[in-house]
């Protein structure tokens, strides 16, 4: 866990108390509050001083925490280029009005007379220089906000929290994302329209960084493991109340939104795009959906698109080392092929299967689908 350290004087100490607790919960900072109070005969430059040992430190500035001055060389000495107007480790805030050490306005967040708009200034500041952001910090309060917005921001920004939006809403994930998000450490926004749950955890690994070499349940544990580690904003866009998501942990933050336009899968035009499918863009991974609601359309009725959608689907998954999703695809490419008595697409399903379940050390994988038992002979007498 990265600390920061509040150097404040004790007049300042319910307001950085208040801080604590903001940062502590929207966050996986810790706040050394105690440490960063400046001591009874003690300057402001010594408190700073033995702040340093912190990762960051934010020096809250009020007329009582500059009683005390260091010499402009004393700062110089000190610091360094630890505060500079680009970045570095240490930042101001002002609490109230006060003439602040030179070397101190290098790094003033503004914040105005807003303590919430203070606090979340610092938390994005300490964010992007924890996790090297290469972000800039919007101002508290965006061009085009409104109180719907700041609902949202309050409920999945300044804490972790959950909020679904009703499909007139949707407008609104854009402008959130835009405001908020240097809120987060990372954001992960994925269009649940036709997914089926292999598919949504590949997508999460994928945006996490992490393989995919399953099996599914491998696969599962470190998506799961990657939404509680951090402090992530998850954005599940058409997402109907039949969609499944992985277990989220406490530090992660979900946006939903109502489908707007009920998914539907065309044969032709899926088809049509499959067959036109760029094996060297990673692109190809969208049309998994669209193979999945074909596939299920046509499984019963049409069966030769329905095995063309499936063998395509497993090619695209097989390029991109999406092993879990692809050996599900080939088991339910495999059962509908006996139900239709395509023997030769089961048993290269089952080949395929077999194939992927020797990469992952299976003592057996499975094979050629038993023939049927001959009919016994009936006789009547």
């Amino acid at each position: 866990m990265a600390l920061l350290t509040p150097v404040h004087a004790p007049a300042d100490g319910a307001i950085v108390t208040e801080f604590a607790r903001f940062l502590e919960a929207g966050s996986r900072l810790g706040v050394l509050v105690r440490e960063g109070q400046i001591q009874p005969g003690e300057r402001l430059a010594d408190t700073v001083e033995r702040a340093l040992s912190a990762d960051l430190v934010v020096v809250f500035l009020s007329p009582e925490a500059v009683s005390r001055r260091a010499s402009g060389a004393e700062w110089e000495a000190m610091l360094g280029s630890g505060v500079s107007a680009t970045g570095g480790q240490v930042a101001s805030v002002l609490v109230s009005a006060c003439t602040p050490p030179a070397l101190l306005k290098r790094n003033l967040l503004e914040t105005g007379d807003d303590p919430l708009a203070a606090f979340r200034q610092i938390k994005r500041w300490a964010i992007a220089r924890i996790y090297a952001q290469d972000r800039a910090h919007p101002s508290a309060t965006p061009r085009r906000w409104n109180r719907r917005l700041e609902e949202l921001r309050r409920g999945l920004a300044d804490a972790p929290g959950r909020v679904h939006l009703a499909a007139a809403e949707a407008h609104l994930v854009d402008a959130f994302v835009d405001a908020c998000e240097g809120d987060f450490e990372k954001t992960i926004r994925l269009d649940c329209a036709g997914r089926y749950r292999e598919n949504i955890i590949g997508e999460l690994c994928a945006a996490a960084g992490l393989a995919t070499p399953g099996p599914i349940e491998a696969d599962e544990r470190a998506a799961e493991g990657a939404l509680s580690e951090a402090r992530i904003l998850l954005v599940c866009e058409n997402f109907s109340e039949a969609g499944w998501l992985p277990p989220l942990g406490r530090l992660c933050s979900l946006l939903t939104t109502e489908p707007v336009v009920a998914w539907e899968a065309r044969p032709g035009d899926v088809l049509d795009r499959l067959r036109r499918w760029n094996t060297s863009e990673r692109g190809g991974l969208n049309l998994a959906p669209a193979a999945h609601g074909l596939f299920e359309s046509c499984r019963l009725n049409d069966w030769p698109a329905a095995r063309e959608a499936g063998r395509l689907a497993y090619l695209i998954l097989k390029r991109a080392e999406r092993w879990a999703e692809a050996a599900l695809w080939l088991e339910r490419l495999e059962r509908a092929a006996l139900d239709h008595g395509d023997r030769d697409a089961a048993f290269e399903s089952a080949g395929e299967r077999a194939w992927i379940a020797e990469r992952w050390g299976a003592v057996s994988a499975p094979g050629r689908p038993p023939d049927p038992e001959p009919e016994q002979l009936r006789l009547s007498f």
